[in-house]
């Protein structure tokens, strides 16, 4: 059913996968200029003007599939050894994202050609914003549906077994 906790589970480790779209991952200042790393692009901003762009689609493709996994594993509910599998998948995909977002996007941002003319050889350090710290939530959030899903088909069957 729609209405049990693993539903609100799946739907909130979707949310926190496809929030990573809108929210900043990593920002950087630096004398004048700011570096912006998201889910689709990584900006350098200087004066309010764009100066340098880099896409991260791989990012904004595991994102939307990591979401899309978790919401669309709601509705599975009828098929609970498929819901499990595929909550766990979703778990793995917003995993792989994660990674993608901090090694990958990160990395490559700070490896830009202008931004390595701003600071020269030193390594250029930032903080991590709230989309890089939402899809641990969603990785916990899919494991603990996955958890109670084998809970509730086991209710079921002891349930059925009583017959």
């Amino acid at each position: 059913m729609i209405q049990r906790i693993q539903s609100l589970y799946l739907f909130l480790a979707g949310l926190s996968a496809l929030m990573v779209l809108a929210l900043p991952i990593y920002r950087i200042d630096l004398t004048g200029s700011e570096l912006v790393v998201g889910a689709l692009r990584s900006d350098l901003v200087s004066g309010g003007a764009v100066v340098d762009r880099v896409g991260n689609a791989y990012v904004a493709v595991l994102s939307i599939l990591g979401g899309a996994l978790a919401i669309g594993a709601i509705f599975l509910y009828q098929r609970r050894h498929l819901q499990v599998r595929i909550a766990r998948l979703a778990g793995l995909c917003i995993a792989a994202l994660t990674t993608a977002m901090l090694f990958l996007a990160v990395d490559s941002a700070k490896h830009m050609e202008s931004v390595r003319a701003l600071v020269g050889a030193e390594e250029p350090q930032g903080q991590y914003g709230l989309g890089a710290w939402l899809p641990l939530v969603g990785i916990a959030l899919c494991f603990m549906a996955a958890r109670a899903i084998v809970r509730d088909e086991a209710k079921v069957r002891s349930a059925s077994r009583l017959r």
